[in-house]
């Protein structure tokens, strides 16, 4: 494990028992999020981030899950090394969940327990990880009310989450996440639903006191924005596997995935006019049907050029068989029928899992 990382995963892959089917959520996942940075991980609605951060917080119902991996290593500092999340009995996770890594979900209504009042629950957090009595609880909870931007947090301590607006209750949300002053904060989608205004405030108080604390962050998002402004490095998911990982500032100005170079292209311009914005064509695969080799190739625009080209080349896949790679990228030889390209480096730090490269 590197030693500047404080959350390496290595292998992760997640699937669910459904219909006496086995569905693959997540596909041998690799990461790395070093201390006190931020890192994204970018992709469609289904791709698996979800069902990754979910897995790493070990909080996933096995069954109907079933969570497989070499190991998800986090460093506790103090030179105690590192633990393996995957190997935890349910009691040492719980000490870790809220003490080193915290969460915030994308729907905070549904997350915030509507019959207890938010500083109550705050207050349960500090009492279960944080050597204080009911009395300091309280005072800590209405700081950190402040702390996250709630004026009259004396009087919002006492209130309960449908009395408050949607960027109050998100920052809540980062309050209760930041009362046991984790070394890892998951913002899973932390502005779904809220204003244009709002978005911006939440992401720089989470920026704000990713500088105070010195704390990492992992954004899960779609919004290439925010992994242009608040990500050093990007990790683009799809159909359940990393196709491309690198510093954000590569992984933007020169992408070499065609599913990042797609995602770019549907971002709006700020000087250009037109009149529909492009999307992707077809839809991403279902956990149940996909496509053998790339699993991107049905709705690759270089694997339909090639296609029309009649263009294919051989490659050896990851368990040493060659097999002939068709233009549509999808893998002739049965044998390796299931076999998608694998990480590659393309520069400096630059991973890309694609034939082409």
């Amino acid at each position: 494990m590197s030693q500047t990382n404080l959350l390496t995963i290595d292998g992760l892959s997640v699937t669910f028992a459904v219909d006496s089917l086995d569905h693959l959520a997540v596909d041998d996942v690799s990461l790395g999020i070093p201390f006190g940075q931020a890192v994204a991980l970018v992709g469609e609605s289904g791709s698996g981030k979800s069902a990754t951060a979910l897995a790493l917080m070990r909080l996933l119902p096995q069954p109907p899950a079933c969570v497989r991996g070499s190991y998800i290593h986090l460093n506790v500092g103090d030179g105690a090394g590192a633990i393996d999340l995957l190997t935890l009995s349910d009691k040492q996770m719980r000490e870790v969940r809220g003490s080193r890594i915290a969460m915030i979900f994308q729907e905070p209504m549904t997350s915030l327990n509507p019959v207890f009042t938010v500083g109550s629950q705050i207050i349960e957090a500090i009492l279960l990880h944080r050597d204080m009595n009911p009395r300091e609880a309280k005072q800590e909870a209405m700081a950190l009310l402040t702390r996250v931007g709630i004026a009259d947090a004396g009087q919002k301590v006492d209130h309960y989450p449908h009395q408050l607006s949607g960027g109050m209750k998100q920052r809540v949300m980062i309050a209760m996440a930041l009362a046991c002053e984790p070394a890892l904060l998951i913002a899973d989608e932390p502005t779904t639903a809220l204003d244009v205004t709002t978005q911006k405030e939440i992401l720089d108080l989470i920026g704000n006191l990713q500088s105070e604390t010195g704390m990492s962050v992992l954004f899960i998002t779609h919004d290439l924005g925010l992994v242009a402004q608040r990500a050093a490095y990007t990790y683009v998911m799809y159909a359940g596997k990393i196709v491309e990982h690198g510093q954000s500032q590569k992984v933007l100005s020169t992408p070499g995935h065609p599913y990042t170079k797609a995602l770019l292209a549907c971002a709006p311009q700020l000087h250009t006019k037109v009149d529909r914005l492009p999307v992707i064509a077809g839809s991403p695969p279902t956990r149940v049907h996909k496509p053998a080799g790339c699993p991107f190739h049905p709705r690759c625009t270089l694997s339909s050029q090639m296609a029309s080209k009649g263009g294919r080349k051989t490659i050896e896949s990851q368990n040493g068989e060659i097999g002939l790679i068709l233009a549509d990228c999808a893998l002739s030889n049965p044998s390796t029928s299931s076999d998608a390209p694998h990480l590659q480096e393309i520069s400096k730090n630059h991973w890309v899992a694609c034939w082409e490269k």
